[in-house]
């Protein structure tokens, strides 16, 4: 399977495919993030930041410190960034 970088990963955060992911609740997208497909915990990671639930910060740090993707650990500090820059 070839890897895929971060532009090509960003661009499917805000293709269609991401409309397939949204219905999902945060507990079935935090499940997402131990996905072995990495667009899926890309797009986990994205739709759990920007719905700012702070239950998901220690499940989003979780799998950062576990990640191997460098685009994948960029998309979920992006929304380590999102979830808790209304939370100060």
């Amino acid at each position: 399977m070839r890897k895929l970088k971060y532009k090509e990963i960003s661009s499917i955060l805000f293709n269609a495919e991401l409309d397939s992911y949204e219905n999902l609740n945060n507990e079935e997208l935090i499940w997402l993030l131990k996905s072995e497909v990495p667009e899926e915990r890309a797009i986990a990671a994205k739709l759990l930041g920007d719905r700012e639930d702070i239950h998901a910060l220690p499940f989003i740090c979780n799998t950062l410190a576990l990640e191997k993707e460098n685009y994948i650990s960029i998309i979920l500090s992006e929304a380590l960034i999102h979830l808790t820059a209304g939370h100060k």
